[in-house]
């Protein structure tokens, strides 16, 4: 009799123990599935049109800049792990109505390469001020844009970093420098390169 009695309590101690650990385990996994739907969505919201509200005034402060071509901002602090962003703006100054200025979506890592388009070549160059962060944990990306003639567009670029390969205190520099060929002849007609220096920070 009190062999059945310790058996039953087994049992049940048995069963207890494996509810806790269905329990804790699903919990675990729960924490796992968020933290990587968190590290997808900020991957997803460095080619995501969606500005915050400094953003959208800097486009807008970028847009409103004379000439052909014009870029803002000259520097970014950005922490690891995330991305901020810049604006380039460009002219097209096509008298042939059919013309137009076409950037291509695309994503580059630190060793750099070039953004391609319609009427256009980006050349992206990274070089590292402090650390190594640009050239091993960097990513460029565009969702690319279209400008057609006799009007003047911006196309957004995202600095985004690596948290195992950027540490607070790194910097670095981002070069990109445009080619345009407005009037679709393939004759270069404007270079020009914005600059930004990207720290990262806390």
């Amino acid at each position: 009799m009190k062999n059945k009695k310790r058996q039953k309590k087994a049992a049940i101690e048995m069963s207890l123990n494996l509810i806790i650990l269905l329990i804790i385990g699903l919990t675990v996994l729960a924490l796992v599935i968020g933290f990587v739907n968190n590290l997808i969505n900020k991957g997803e919201s460095q080619f995501t049109g969606q500005l915050n509200n400094a953003q959208q005034q800097e486009r807008e402060n970028v847009l409103n800049k004379p000439g052909t071509f014009a870029f803002g901002p000259s520097s970014l602090r950005i922490k690891p792990g995330e991305a901020e962003k810049m604006f380039i703006k460009l002219g097209n100054r096509n008298e042939i109505g059919g013309t137009s200025l076409v950037v291509d979506a695309n994503q580059l890592d630190g060793s750099g390469g070039t953004i391609g388009g319609t009427n256009t070549e980006t050349k992206v160059a990274i070089q590292d001020v402090i650390g190594d962060c640009g050239l091993t944990g960097a990513t460029i990306a565009t969702p690319g844009m279209s400008v057609s003639a006799q009007e003047d567009g911006v196309f957004e670029v995202a600095i985004g970093t690596d948290t195992t390969k950027c540490s607070v205190g790194d910097s670095f520099f981002v070069s990109l420098t445009v080619s345009v060929t407005p009037d679709g002849n393939g004759a270069v007609a404007i270079v020009k390169t914005a600059t930004v220096t990207v720290d990262i920070v806390e």
